[in-house]
């Protein structure tokens, strides 16, 4: 919201693309736009978090594995 409103490259833009498109239709596809990028962005964090999580898991599960051997 603050970008939209206090950013002058933003300003510029907006104002080259209301001469082609409506400034509705124009948000739109900016808000659009952000939301993609925010759900990339949080589908990579997840990612690297199940990475991470499944290598973790693998190394607890063979440790666990070894002290139940030891344990009998």
């Amino acid at each position: 919201i603050f970008q939209f409103m206090y950013d002058p490259n933003i300003q510029k833009l907006v104002e080259k693309m209301s001469k082609s498109l409506s400034l509705n239709t124009f948000y739109c596809i900016m808000i659009l736009v952000y939301i993609i990028v925010i759900v990339v962005f949080i589908c990579l964090i997840w990612l690297f978090y199940r990475i991470l999580y499944g290598i973790l898991m693998r190394r607890l599960q063979k440790n666990f594995n070894e002290l139940q051997k030891i344990d009998f």
